[in-house]
């Protein structure tokens, strides 16, 4: 699969341990839902639908590595997440429960399926 960087979108994040975001992706509405796992120190995301019904829970947010891309579940987005991060001195870091909103500034990109 190739992925269309010109089209990709940028989820906003936040610090709180669980948010939702609802986006728009390739035309259709999605609820997105963040929760920071104390214990085993890492974030997670589900994905629902614009109902809220959900499709697929517990993705685990993991620095550069395409989130979606192996799943073939039907009313998942067409295209792939990917958390991105813009820091030199971090990259090769896990995820941590503030990194959305430090100056680490982490952040969740969705890139459409190309055409």
């Amino acid at each position: 699969m190739t992925l269309d960087m010109n089209s990709a979108v940028i989820v906003p994040l936040f610090s709180n341990a669980h948010f939702t975001q609802i986006v728009v992706l390739d035309d259709t509405q999605y609820q997105l839902a963040f929760h920071w796992n104390g214990r085993g120190g890492f974030w997670s995301m589900d994905i629902s639908d614009g109902l809220g019904n959900l499709l697929i829970a517990g993705i685990r947010l993991v620095i550069w590595y395409p989130l979606t891309l192996q799943y073939n579940i039907a009313g998942l987005p067409g295209g792939s997440f990917m958390l991105i991060d813009n820091s030199i001195e971090t990259w090769t870091k896990e995820a941590g429960r503030n990194d959305f909103t430090d100056a680490r500034q982490l952040e969740l990109v969705y890139m459409s399926k190309a055409a």
